[in-house]
């Protein structure tokens, strides 16, 4: 019996935050065998694989949500941290100006993007030794 796919997003954050992350990734690819695409388990399977050191198998994932959810804002955001974690400052910056064009915010995720985009610029002043 299949389950559902939200009920697997929720065994999978349980899992995660209990630390198990082999059991979580392993629930992640039976789902996404099974709901192959369900974008909300293309970020979390990008979480996990980010979690364990992955970073650019964590961007394909990220990248297939996006393909399958176009507004998912949450993979923007990790797109553009994995890349501003490599250095790749202008890039990260990119991405994020191509969420703030592709989609639409509430007022915590406006938040979320503007605190994330004034990291990435403070980043990017450092890189260049200028101060603000």
């Amino acid at each position: 019996m299949t389950q559902n796919p939200m009920q697997v997003v929720e065994e999978v954050r349980a899992l995660i935050a209990a630390g198990q992350n082999g059991q979580a990734a392993r629930v992640c690819e039976q789902n996404l065998a099974s709901h192959p695409q369900n974008a909300t388990a293309c970020l979390l399977q990008g979480l996990l694989l980010k979690i364990n050191g992955r970073p650019n198998d964590a961007i394909t994932a990220y990248d297939k949500a996006l393909a399958f959810a176009p507004e998912a804002l949450p993979a923007y955001m990790e797109i553009a941290e994995i890349l501003a974690d490599k250095g790749w400052l202008h890039s990260a910056v990119i991405v994020m100006e191509t969420a703030r064009d592709t989609t639409s915010f509430s007022a915590e995720a406006q938040a979320q993007l503007t605190a994330l985009q004034d990291r990435l610029e403070h980043m990017t002043r450092a890189a260049r030794g200028v101060s603000r």
